[in-house]
Parts: C-alpha cells; sequence; structure tokens
C-alpha cells in the first residue's frame, strides 16, 4: 500500500482489536442513550420527519439514519442509534484497511491512535451527517484499494454503490473522490473504473433531481452564500484547529510521516489536497474544525505505516496515542456528569418546556433559528416553525411548506436578541435563554412570495426617490391580504456588501391591491428613496417584512448596483431627459 508495508509479518489472531471495537461501541451507546440532543441534532431529527432526496443544508444520508433509529427506539438515543451501529463498521474498516489483513503488530498501536482522534469519538455517538462521512470514506479507501489490486464488474459496482453513499452523505465527499481519482489517474484507462463511476452517478441521480426542482438551494448557498469578508483570524484558526483536530499530541508524528509519503501515496494526495482546499476556503470565510476529519484515516495510516519500520518512532506515536485518549476519555465522562456553572454541550434543555406552558394551545414561531424550532418540537412535540430573514441564513424550513399553516393564525412569535423591531413585544426569561417575543394575530405568510423589476436603476443616487414596476408572484394556494392582521405586509429594498446587509429602505407601493390572488402575480408601481449609503456598488435584494419586523428573501440579487452621491451629474441627467440641457 505505503512505504514499506510489504515487509510486514503474516496476519494474526483479531480478538484484541475486536475487544476494543466492542468496549468503544458499549461506551457510544451509554453517551447516545444518556446525553442530551445537540440543537444540530435536533435539526436532523426534523429532517428525519420528512424523508426525501434533499435537504437544504446537506445530502439526506443522515435523515435516513436518524429515521431508523427513531422508528426503532424514541428519544436521544433513536436520534444516534443508526450513528452508532454505523460506527462499529467505521473502526472495523479502519482496521482493515491499516492492516490490510497481512499483520496485527500494529494492533496495539493502531487501538492507541484511533482512541486518540478526537473526532473519531465525537462521531460515534453524535448524529451528524459527518457520522455517515467517515463510514462511507473509509469503506471507498478500502474499496479503492481492492479495485486497483483485481478490478472486475462485481467491485466496480459496489465501488460505484459506495461513492454514491459517500456523496449522500455529505457534500465534502466529492473532494474524497476527486483528490484520490486525482492520484491514480491511470484508473481511467480501466473500463470498470467508468462502470463505478457511470454506476454512483446513476444512484445519486435522484438528489440532483431534487436540487434542480427546488432551484439548487444547496449548491447556491455552499458555494455562495457562506462567503464573508475575509479576516485574518479565519488563516490562523484553520491552522491552529487541524492540530486540535487530529490530536495536537500526535499531530506532529502525523506531519513527519506526511512529509514522506505526500507525494506517494493516494492518502498523501488526500491530506495535501484537503489542507489546500479548505486553505483556500478561508479567505471565502470561517472553516469548521471537521470538515478536515476525514483525513483522520489518512494520516493515521501514514503514521502507522511510517512506524512500521522504526521501532522508536512507532512507540513514541502509541504512548501519544494513550495519552490523547486519556485525555478524551476524561472529556466524555465530564460530559455525562457536568459541573454545576460550567458551560458545556450536550446540556439538558428546561427552556422548551417553560415556554411550551407560556405558549399554551397556540404554536410558537421561531425568529431566525432552526436550532430552537428544532429543539422545542423535540422536547415537547408540539408544532413550531422558523421563520428567516435577511440578517440570517436559509435553512430546510425555508424550503419546507410548512408556514402555510400560519397563515390567518394566531401564534407565539420568539424574536433574536437584538432585533427586537416589533413595539408590542415582551421578553421571555427561559431559564438560561432570555428572548424577546410578541403575540401575532391574524398572520399573512410571505416567505415564499417572489418579487422582481425589470426597471430597476443601475445607477443610484443617494437621497434620490425612484419609481419602478414591481412584480408580486403568490406562490401559496390561498390570497394574501398585505394590510390584514396586527403585523401587516411592506416592502422593503436591501442594499447588501459581500453578503452582508448595509441598510434597508421601504418600498412603497402606489394604490396596493387589496389582495394577492393564490397562484397569481400582478404588477404595480414602487416608490424607494435611495439611503444614505457610502458611495460604491451594492447588490440589492427586495424584501417582504410584516410588521417591524426586518425583510425576508423574496427575490433574487440585483447585483453591481452602483450608488453615489454625484447630485451635480444627476442634476445633468434630469435637465437632459426634460429636453432642458443639450450635449
Amino acid at each position: 500500500m505505503v512505504g514499506n508495508a510489504g515487509s510486514l509479518p503474516a496476519a494474526g489472531v483479531r480478538l484484541p482489536v475486536w475487544g476494543f471495537i466492542g468496549i468503544w461501541a458499549l461506551f457510544n451507546f451509554l453517551q447516545a442513550a444518556f446525553l442530551p440532543l445537540d440543537p444540530d441534532e435536533a435539526y436532523y431529527w426534523e429532517y428525519a420527519r420528512d424523508l426525501d432526496w434533499g435537504y437544504f443544508d446537506h445530502p439526506p444520508a443522515i435523515a435516513l439514519l436518524v429515521g431508523l433509529g427513531s422508528w426503532l427506539i424514541d428519544g436521544p438515543l433513536g436520534v444516534r442509534l443508526g450513528v452508532v451501529l454505523l460506527h462499529i463498521g467505521t473502526l472495523w474498516l479502519f482496521w482493515q484497511w491499516v492492516s490490510d489483513k497481512r499483520s496485527l503488530d500494529l494492533a496495539p498501536a493502531w487501538m492507541a491512535v484511533a482512541a486518540g482522534l478526537p473526532f473519531i469519538h465525537v462521531y460515534g455517538f453524535t448524529a451528524t451527517p459527518d457520522s455517515p462521512l467517515l463510514f462511507f470514506s473509509i469503506a471507498y479507501l478500502c474499496l479503492l484499494d481492492r479495485f486497483k489490486k483485481g478490478p472486475g464488474m462485481g467491485i466496480a459496482l459496489l465501488w460505484g454503490a459506495v461513492m454514491a453513499a459517500l456523496l449522500y452523505s455529505k457534500y465534502h465527499g466529492i473532494l474524497v473522490i476527486g483528490f484520490t481519482v486525482a492520484a491514480n489517474l491511470r484508473l481511467f484507462r480501466n473500463p470498470y473504473f467508468w462502470v463505478a463511476g457511470i454506476s454512483g452517478a446513476v444512484l445519486f441521480f435522484p438528489h440532483l433531481w431534487w436540487q434542480y426542482a427546488h432551484d439548487f438551494p444547496s449548491f447556491r448557498y455552499h458555494l455562495s452564500g457562506r462567503d464573508d469578508p475575509y479576516q485574518v483570524k479565519y488563516t490562523v484558526e484553520y491552522f491552529i484547529n487541524q492540530a486540535v483536530v487530529f490530536s495536537p499530541l500526535m499531530f506532529p508524528f502525523f506531519l513527519r510521516a506526511f512529509a514522506l509519503f505526500r507525494q506517494q501515496t493516494t492518502s498523501g494526495w488526500l491530506v495535501l489536497g484537503f489542507w489546500a482546499f479548505f486553505f483556500y476556503t478561508t479567505f471565502k470565510g470561517h472553516v469548521e474544525p471537521q470538515w478536515t476529519a476525514v483525513l483522520s484515516f489518512p494520516l493515521a495510516m501514514m503514521g502507522l505505516y511510517y512506524g512500521a519500520g522504526r521501532p522508536g518512532f512507532l512507540r513514541q506515536l502509541t504512548r501519544m496515542g494513550w495519552v490523547s485518549a486519556g485525555i478524551i476519555l476524561c472529556v466524555r465522562i465530564f460530559l455525562l456528569f457536568p459541573l454545576e456553572g460550567v458551560k458545556m454541550p450536550f446540556v439538558k434543555k428546561y427552556w422548551p418546556e417553560k415556554l411550551s406552558k407560556i405558549a399554551g394551545d397556540y404554536p410558537v414561531v421561531f425568529h431566525n433559528s432552526y436550532r430552537d424550532v428544532s429543539e422545542y418540537e423535540f422536547y415537547t412535540r408540539k408544532p413550531a416553525y422558523a421563520f428567516t430573514n435577511v440578517y440570517y441564513r436559509p435553512s430546510q424550513f425555508d424550503v419546507w411548506s410548512g408556514e402555510e399553516a400560519f397563515q390567518n393564525e394566531k401564534f407565539l412569535m420568539v424574536l433574536q436578541p437584538g432585533q427586537d423591531t416589533c413595539r408590542a413585544s415582551f421578553m421571555l426569561n427561559l431559564t438560561k435563554k432570555v428572548r424577546p417575543a410578541v403575540w401575532v394575530d391574524t398572520f399573512q405568510v410571505i416567505q415564499k412570495v417572489r418579487l422582481w423589476s425589470d426597471d430597476f436603476p443601475d445607477v443610484l443616487n443617494i437621497g434620490s426617490d425612484y419609481s419602478i414596476s414591481l412584480a408580486i408572484e403568490n406562490r401559496y394556494p390561498f390570497a394574501i391580504f398585505p394590510a390584514k392582521g396586527s403585523h401587516p405586509v411592506t416592502a422593503h429594498v436591501v442594499f447588501l456588501q459581500e453578503g452582508q446587509v448595509v441598510q434597508h429602505a421601504p418600498l412603497v407601493i402606489e394604490n396596493p391591491a387589496t389582495s394577492w390572488p393564490q397562484k397569481e402575480s400582478l404588477l404595480q408601481k414602487a416608490l424607494f428613496r435611495t439611503p444614505s449609503l457610502a458611495p460604491g456598488t451594492y447588490d440589492i435584494i427586495l424584501g417582504l417584512s410584516n410588521g417591524d419586523l426586518p425583510p425576508g428573501w423574496n427575490s433574487k440579487a440585483i447585483s453591481k448596483v452602483r450608488c453615489t452621491n454625484d447630485e451635480v451629474r444627476f442634476k445633468k441627467q434630469e435637465l437632459r431627459g426634460n429636453g432642458k440641457l443639450k450635449d
């Protein structure tokens, strides 16, 4: 496979490895059963309640795992059951890939290294897309090695199915496939490789069709919706996080092995490609530490194979692995028995029950928080939903049509701190979670109403008034009455730079229609004044809001609109338009 792997002696008994995996699995079951859900896990539980070929944030593998487990067992263990079982396979495949059925001499070192890798622990009991990603990544790498040794129709079809499953787990799977194939360009000469690739693409097609049917929400979000203005800390944090993700104690050993193997192995190219790609993405925003967790496998393998012929190196790596494992084990036990006053993840949530008593029989809508609504529904099993505006990123709730149930209804809306613009709002004291809230009566749903303007100016003068034609498309199966209820509908022009909202201005509709008919479009005249902005180029969003709430994402961006304060030039343009000034 790499380096001096061929010099390893013959295989022996596998009982120690199976004992190690069994103890690990038992601890994962205990942790999965007794730890409260993280808000993101509750969000994926929402996925599982409506199984589909795709979701806004991720492909559907985690939804299927959570759905199967929740069908068998209620509560946190049910949500995590599929992940815990799948992780047993992850560890077994990890050992098979490292040992390649040739030796157990590496078993003690492998157990120490595996136990010392932080994210191998985390994704053994938490229900996130990274858990199936780890399983299918190591399955993919095992099958790649088998395919290179003996290609055939059976192994090609199985490998293609795993490719599809890898992509169904998380979009990072395309990097695993891309970088490993780039390191083995000779594969393109093998007809069975094309069988694997085409069969995998066919199996993945339903997800691509889902993306097409929903206007590619995941691709647009991941490729452009996450861009932030560059900050040096993004790059600095990225380098620091790599040492944390792969254990600060073992990371120097992995780097030493990587320096030798980076240009000689598939694993070396995989590590190099991942690190280079996510280094590039630091210039577009924050890189989450877990995004490179897949590299735990190739880095561990290179470290173990580098140490196979260097006993001193292997002893030190093994020692550091067990020390790292001891630290991680203490943290995992601490999660089960947290100390009072110490802020930790996986803490029991009391606020959903308290909020449920305040809301009574009325549903709850959370403003700009897919995490809060997911936790509330999981712990209370009462109806809730999430509405999003331009100050927050969209989520799966913006894809679903659950908001239709709130048309003309009364409910309690929970707002986010700093966005308490509703005059009738009050404060909810939910133990450690304090939120502004407002009772909403006869609500008019507008989240999927679409706006556009064919005559929006390319250049705006700051402080000047403009009239545009505004098309309003009501995509709902019911009429909307914009002036009705406690939070009437208003329109806005939103100015953004680098994806961030700078300011928004009212868009006043002339002679507004009293109703927007269902499944129909209407054309209105609207006026707005360019707000006080710094001269420059902006992207424009046309948004609708309910009452004093900020506007939502109701149009595609109008790109590169230039704002200027050149009053003299605009005055001349106006005179030319009136025929009072000749060129």
